[in-house]
């Protein structure tokens, strides 16, 4: 048949192998999307005891006060101003604990299972033998690892067997059907058996210039998708390239945030000797407890942002189960 047969398997297998891509790219975007929901939700788990911790702390110093104001060490604004910083502490968790909820729907609907309280464990730090791929080997790794590039690559292989394909259409098919039977009905045996012979020759001499026209669509289509594999080329590269910023923005971000805590702590530190010995005012030590509570809170965010970041740019790899395997194991 001209080499029909062959260029039929060869886009079946291709068709095949497809199928197979893009289950494996299902399979793998299930994976992240639940990387990204449980990071989500340790992250909420995070902020809400933050804010239970900045309620404890916060309503501790309003006994305090009004303990001092009995003793008429503080003023009565000393002691609403402590309540305002508590309601408003009460107010963040309420928020920090609908988010959790929220979070949690988010995760158990992705897992199929009821909403519940899963087990958390600890933030997915990864292994100190691990270190992030440079740009180079980030561009490389998601030319060759994107399931998007892989598919159309074995498109372009479909539509170069399709061009072929088309380009036999002048070859003539050759066919042989055999049968084997017997007339005799009421007790047939194989003696009685008749082989029967077809063979057909059919060969297009003329076709009004549809082989030609055929010809020339898969010829275009080849050209479309090879087009389309290098617009795909240079659109995963950007953005391979945009996730890898992310991630060493989220790092430096990371380490600011962290510099910015250990300061906060120290201020509140020694603002809460000075107040025990009377030379800082109320509003002094609530303002340093509130800017180490918002540095709390940025380092929070700072740190699963970059678990996030880290996990995008795995993603933007085509790597993500590549993720799972150098997070620490103790994590």
């Amino acid at each position: 048949m001209g080499g029909k047969l062959a260029a039929a398997g060869d886009m079946a297998q291709l068709g095949l192998e497809v199928a197979e891509v893009n289950h494996q790219a299902e399979y793998v975007s299930l994976i992240y999307r639940v990387i990204q929901a449980y990071i989500g939700v340790l992250k909420a788990d995070g902020m809400l005891a933050l804010t239970q911790e900045q309620i404890k702390l916060l309503t501790e110093h309003e006994r305090l006060i009004a303990t001092n104001l009995k003793l008429g060490y503080a003023t009565k604004n000393d002691l609403m101003e402590t309540k305002i910083r508590v309601t408003q502490a009460e107010l963040g968790a309420v928020k920090a604990e609908h988010g959790k909820k929220l979070a949690l729907e988010n995760l158990c609907n992705l897992l199929g299972i009821p909403p519940q309280e899963p087990v958390l464990t600890s933030k997915p730090v990864l292994t100190k033998e691990s270190e992030l791929p440079g740009l180079e080997q980030v561009l490389m790794r998601a030319e060759a690892g994107r399931p998007e590039l892989i598919n159309l690559e074995l498109a372009v292989g479909i539509a170069a067997e399709n061009l072929k394909l088309s380009s036999g259409y002048w070859k003539p098919n050759l066919m042989m059907i055999g049968s084997y039977g017997t007339q005799n009905q009421d007790q047939p045996t194989f003696n009685d058996g008749i082989w029967s012979l077809t063979l057909n020759l059919d060969w297009k001499l003329f076709d009004a210039g549809a082989g030609h026209a055929g010809i020339a669509e898969a010829k275009a289509n080849l050209e479309k998708i090879q087009f389309q594999l290098a617009q795909a080329q240079n659109l995963i590269r950007l953005e391979a390239r945009q996730k890898y910023l992310a991630v060493t923005e989220a790092a430096q971000v990371l380490a600011l945030t962290e510099l910015s805590l250990g300061q906060a702590t120290e201020n509140y530190e020694i603002l809460k000797v000075k107040f025990e010995l009377g030379v800082a005012t109320n509003l002094e030590l609530l303002t340093a407890q509130n800017t180490l509570n918002m540095a709390k809170n940025d380092y929070i965010n700072a740190e699963y942002d970059y678990y996030l970041a880290v996990s995008d740019l795995y993603q933007a790899m085509g790597e993500t189960e590549n993720f799972l395997q150098e997070v620490s194991e103790d994590a």
